[in-house]
């Protein structure tokens, strides 16, 4: 038992100095790649995310990854994930007054918040061909809820773009930025996030609307929507029809957000703190 716990131990170590070094790795590329730009929250919690709680003896000791649900998440099933906690309105409604039902999540990816190296996302399947190869390599049970969400990740990040977009699904921190950064023209940019003014998550509540300014982007806007996967999985996509705004807004329990609301063709909607919008710097 005792040289089992020693195994253990040295295991779990071996995965935090792992994720440690690739946290460092993580900074010094965001440092090189966009020197101007300062790394919001949404981005450096996922860098710095290192989960020990369970180890899966099957795949070398590797950390497995715990569920957390989002608001309205229904077990055993595979609903879009924004619109659990997401109420979409038409930009032309956004006003001082307007009163929004709407759950602020920290976190929206729910399976892992821990962005792979782009080596190692590159060498791992990525495809609704190779659900089963992915369930089992990340000890997912087919027909499960987490199977559900994975399955829908892809799904969306395989469907072909709509008519005047681009998208892509950045499955490391490298090909995010590498799109935006192409997307906008200038490694010179800006990131744009949901921040709430309170420590711990706030409940789900009714927000009044108390000011909004439309926020005007050179070169335009890429938002990228995290996505529920074994590991960080962003949804990035960009269209000249897009629009972003700053609305500040008070809860019913006193909880102030400045809150980030993209609006793509005909949908309006505020975002999560771990979304990111991304603009030129002026």
């Amino acid at each position: 038992m005792g040289r089992f716990l020693l195994f253990l131990s040295l295991s779990l170590f071996a995965v935090v100095a792992t994720a440690t070094d690739e946290a460092l790795h993580a900074q010094t590329y965001w440092k090189k790649a966009l020197p101007n730009t300062k790394m919001p929250a949404a981005i450096k919690d996922i860098i710095q995310h290192v989960d020990v709680k369970r180890v899966n003896k099957e795949e070398n000791d590797q950390v497995a990854i715990p569920v957390n649900r989002a608001a309205g998440d229904k077990a055993g099933g595979s609903e879009d994930i924004l619109e659990c906690f997401i109420r979409c309105t038409r930009s032309e409604e956004l006003a001082p007054g307007l009163k929004v039902p709407i759950h602020f999540l920290k976190t929206t990816s729910g399976l892992g918040v821990r962005f792979l190296p782009r080596h190692s996302a590159a060498s791992t399947p990525f495809s609704s061909a190779k659900l089963p190869d992915i369930l089992a390599r990340f000890s997912v049970k087919p027909g499960s809820a987490e199977a559900g969400y994975i399955a829908d990740t892809l799904r969306e990040c395989e469907a072909p773009a709509d008519a005047g977009e681009t998208k892509l699904c950045a499955t490391s921190l490298e090909s995010m930025v590498e799109y935006v950064t192409s997307s906008l023209g200038t490694r010179d940019v800006a990131t744009l996030t949901t921040v709430v003014d309170r420590k711990e998550e706030a409940p789900s509540q009714e927000y009044t609307v108390s000011a909004v300014k439309e926020l005007t982007g050179t070169g335009g806007f890429v938002a990228c929507h995290a996505r529920k996967y074994p590991y960080a999985v962003y949804y990035c996509h960009t269209s000249s029809r897009t629009t972003a705004y700053r609305v500040s807004m008070v809860g019913a329990d006193g909880t102030r957000v400045e809150a980030m609301v993209a609006c793509h063709m005909t949908t309006c909607h505020f975002l999560p703190q771990d979304h990111v919008i991304w603009t030129a710097n002026k």
